[in-house]
């Protein structure tokens, strides 16, 4: 078995054992309001850091249990959620994903992003993108039939009227407004035509960093706030799409401005 095969079947199984972990789990605060990780984030995220460190020995683990005080110069290096949409396992929604992207070389080579739940494995390497082994792409269609994911920041609500009223724009010119709590899921879903476009501030490399490259790789947009392409490794307020509407979802979110 090859190391990509190794590392989807490394994350099926930490997929499988985040269910039976949430059966019995305690809430630690993170030292933040409204920021808060289980005793499932933490137990998934040693089982892959171990058997990662088994597949490939020279790489690095940045994840967001452990924090970015880690060389983003390594050779091999990977970023971690071991749980996307915490908020959602704490009440019992099943919506929540495990989210692992590989670099080698400056470069993505693989990205992943599980949904134990449906048992959706969503993949991305240097071929295509994919879900359970059927390559996917994203939607084309216009902003007015396009049904847009968003994300809210609980941690930090300084900017929640920027969010809002971004939110309340798009929704004049759109079909429809989403919002899971996972924004790995919500760019899965870019990605494979569920969703049309997304977008949130503040995204914290784990958050976007698989997404990113599977929304890329089906054939969709990925920017900041800036129209910039957003570091793997850096917090970023991001737009995804299926690039069609790109630009019309940068102005409404933006105001017609270049920022972040």
């Amino acid at each position: 078995m090859d190391k990509e095969a190794r590392i989807i079947a490394l994350i099926a199984q930490a997929g499988r054992a985040m269910v039976e972990f949430e059966k019995d789990f305690d809430v630690i605060e993170k030292g933040g309001s409204q920021n808060y990780v289980t005793t499932v984030d933490l137990r998934v995220q040693r089982m892959i850091a171990q058997a990662l460190e088994e597949i490939c020995p020279e790489g690095i683990l940045i994840a967001e249990e452990d924090g970015l005080g880690k060389a983003r110069t390594a050779p091999c290096f990977f970023v971690l959620d071991p749980i996307d949409g915490t908020s959602n396992l704490m009440h019992g929604m099943k919506h929540s994903a495990i989210s692992l992207s590989m670099h080698e070389a400056g470069r993505y080579a693989l990205a992943i992003v599980y949904d134990p739940y449906l048992e959706e494995m969503f993949v991305a390497n240097r071929k295509g993108a994919f879900l359970n082994g059927a390559p996917i792409h994203v939607s084309s269609r216009p902003l007015a039939d396009a049904l847009i994911g968003f994300g809210t920041n609980p941690y930090d609500r300084t900017r929640s009227h920027e969010n809002f009223a971004a939110l309340e724009a798009l929704f004049y010119h759109c079909h429809e407004i989403r919002r899971s709590g996972s924004a790995a899921l919500d760019l899965a879903y870019v990605a494979c035509g569920r969703l049309d476009g997304m977008f949130e501030q503040n995204l914290q490399a784990w958050d976007f960093s698989a997404g990113r490259f599977l929304v890329e790789q089906a054939g969709g947009r990925v920017t900041d706030y800036a129209l910039n392409s957003p570091d793997p490794t850096c917090e970023t307020s991001l737009i995804a799409s299926n690039g069609l509407i790109h630009e019309q979802m940068h102005g409404l979110i933006t105001g017609g401005r270049n920022g972040n």
